[in-house]
């Protein structure tokens, strides 16, 4: 007969509860990662969008909104944002006039990198205080989120 305890860890460990524990896990880290966009302008779909557009070396707003999974309307008040900081250049393509390209200013790239150095900052602080047991542990876990977040 199995016990209290393990029927629980059981149940806490489910794929159901584990889901729900991620959710709840991604909103304490953005919320403590928050203060990093008020320093540098950047938003979070901002912040996302941007680091898009610095992986590509310039791509078009439809190819950020497809991998944004959002409107073209949205993505352009994104990309508005972006430009009347001066971290974005939107200019014609040279293949298709109806095409425009965007791309990463300095001025975006060093506020992506501010704001990136800032958040690991603060994660790095309040990971410091776990033992090296507990990081390892959390390293390991790490690992096999990824795999199965990558995969799918």
């Amino acid at each position: 007969m199995s016990s209290i305890n393990e029927s629980t860890e059981a149940v806490a460990s489910s794929p159901g509860a584990l889901g729900e524990r991620l959710i709840a896990l991604i909103d304490l880290l953005h919320n403590r990662i928050r203060p990093s966009y008020h320093t540098t302008r950047l938003t979070a779909a901002r912040m996302s969008a941007l680091r898009i557009i610095i992986e590509s070396d310039g791509t078009t707003g439809g190819q950020i909104a497809q991998a944004e999974q959002v409107t073209q309307a949205t993505i352009t008040r994104i990309l508005d944002g972006l430009s009347e900081n001066g971290f974005i250049v939107r200019e014609g393509s040279r293949q298709d006039r109806r095409i425009v390209d965007v791309r990463a200013t300095e001025a975006g790239r060093a506020a992506f990198r501010e704001a990136v150095e800032s958040q690991i900052e603060r994660l790095a602080d309040d990971l410091a205080t776990l033992s090296a047991e507990d990081r390892a542990e959390i390293s390991d876990a790490l690992r096999h989120l990824e795999r199965v977040f990558q995969s799918g």
